[in-house]
């Protein structure tokens, strides 16, 4: 590899950290409870746990914890390390998209794809950093699918191995989060379409290899009546609207097109862009579909996997347009891709250099600009102040809202355990809610989000706690204390 690409490499992988040191230090940086979880269960974890699902769930795998698990053994719980970890997942689908780019369009157009994933736009650089359970390790997942399925469609056609490898991945896929099933599905329908008559070759091996990977998630099922079967939906709007809703309002936050609020980024220019991303991912879908059946299976999901997304009620929440990252590596190859067929001959460093600096302009920073405030010296400053004030009053027991208790627990480092006694009521950490269900009552105080203060909650007559406002957070706490 050249210098000059080793360079570009350099520059691409500083400007995707930097950018996410800023978002580190604005609102967005704060963590939230559901990533708290992550961190909590890889302490769990580090103490012996082995978990095969998200908790309170009954679905989702928690590789995120298992990977982060030696680090909080080592150094304890810090945010910004756990935040910063998710990242890594980006980083490595930023690899895999080179991988998958370069046989097609040459190698300065495949990093340019890779510069795309790591320096995402819009809400997908902020879900970059969320440490989501099944998140990063998700899209990982999917993208090492299609390189194990396209490894089945070249050369003399599947093997034993290629086919198990590429059975494991997709199951795998699934196993780490079911939404991932709009990509692992149609990229083995390719797969098993071309190769239908190779029962020994392909569907016995790839079968195996998707069970195998689901073994640990079905054992859990057995033992636990299905509860996986039993999930309750907020979906309200039927699959079509959904599916609209995916193109209209899904899409555009995904690619920074769209503010949170659901305005256009950049007000008149927004459908603008938006149309020619569109005419890029067609014609780069075009022409993946005629180079041959391996590249076939990078195009199966730009058009298969939003409806089928749509058949999943709880896909429906699109504001923070976190459900975008499904199909987001998928349309950025067909976008380079279309840009290459466009420019006839963009496997340059000059052309590249100028399609980075359109994306990062139009996409990356004017919606960085407008949608994740004012910097700040520390966005998870209120929690701290809740843990400091309770050990200050030597509290090591708190119950109360869901998004505040599983924070104020990790930033802690577990020296105060939490029990969620409302909005919503999920039990994460059964361990920590015994332990607090069991204190005295003089022993635990309680936190509520200022729009929440939910005084039924309190176990005690409300005169016998002190109530004091901690930024945003309402603190009631014995005077026993």
């Amino acid at each position: 590899m050249s210098r000059r690409r080793w360079f570009a490499i350099a520059v691409v992988a500083l400007l995707g950290l930097a950018l996410r040191l800023w978002i580190l230090r604005t609102p967005q940086g704060a963590l939230n409870a559901d990533e708290s979880f992550t961190g909590l269960q890889a302490m769990e974890i580090v103490h012996g746990d082995v978990p095969v699902i998200f908790q309170g769930q009954a679905y989702t795998a928690v590789p995120e914890s298992y990977f982060f698990a030696p680090f909080v053994a080592l150094f304890g719980a810090h945010v910004m390390a756990l935040k910063l970890f998710a990242s890594l997942w980006w980083a490595v689908a930023a690899v895999l998209v080179y991988r998958l780019l370069r046989p097609v369009v040459g190698s300065w157009s495949a990093l340019l794809g890779a510069a795309f994933v790591w320096i995402a736009p819009g809400t997908t650089m902020v879900m970059s950093l969320r440490a989501y359970e099944g998140y990063g390790s998700g899209v990982v997942a999917t993208l090492l699918a299609v390189l194990a399925a396209q490894a089945a469609l070249r050369g003399d056609g599947p093997t034993i191995r290629r086919s198990f490898i590429a059975g494991f991945s997709a199951g795998l896929a699934f196993y780490i989060h079911p939404m991932f099933v709009a990509v692992a599905l149609p990229t083995t329908l390719i797969v098993s379409f071309v190769h239908r008559r190779a029962v020994k070759r392909w569907w016995m091996p790839a079968g195996i290899g998707a069970l195998l990977a689901n073994v640990p998630f079905l054992l859990w099922n057995l033992t636990n009546d299905w509860d996986s079967l039993d999930q309750p939906t907020s979906g309200s709007d039927s699959p079509l609207v959904r599916l609209g809703r995916f193109f209209t309002e899904l899409a555009p936050r995904t690619l920074g097109l769209r503010d949170f609020d659901g305005h256009w980024t950049l007000v008149a220019a927004g459908p603008i862009v938006a149309i020619v991303i569109l005419a890029l991912v067609a014609v780069g879908a075009v022409s993946l579909w005629r180079r041959g059946r391996a590249e076939r299976v990078l195009v199966a999901p730009l058009v298969l996997a939003w409806p089928l997304m749509s058949l999943f009620g709880n896909l429906e929440y699109v504001a923070d347009g976190r459900y975008g990252i499904i199909v987001f590596p998928f349309v950025v190859i067909a976008v380079v891709v279309g840009g290459s067929m466009v420019a006839r001959k963009i496997d340059g460093p000059r052309p590249v250099v100028i399609a980075a600096i359109a994306w990062i302009g139009l996409l990356v920073v004017p919606w960085a600009a407008s949608n994740l405030g004012d910097t700040v010296d520390d966005p998870n400053a209120d929690v701290g102040a809740v843990v400091d004030a309770l050990t200050e009053r030597g509290i090591s027991r708190v119950a109360g809202n869901f998004w505040w208790v599983l924070p104020v627990e990790y930033q802690s480092d577990r020296r105060i355990r939490g029990e969620v006694v409302g909005n919503p009521y999920v039990v994460r950490l059964p361990e920590s809610h015994e332990i607090v269900e069991a204190a005295d009552d003089s022993e635990v105080a309680f936190v509520f989000d200022s729009s929440d203060d939910d005084v039924s909650r309190l176990r005690m007559p409300i005169d016998r706690y002190e109530r004091r406002e901690v930024g945003r957070a309402v603190l009631y706490v014995p005077l026993t204390a």
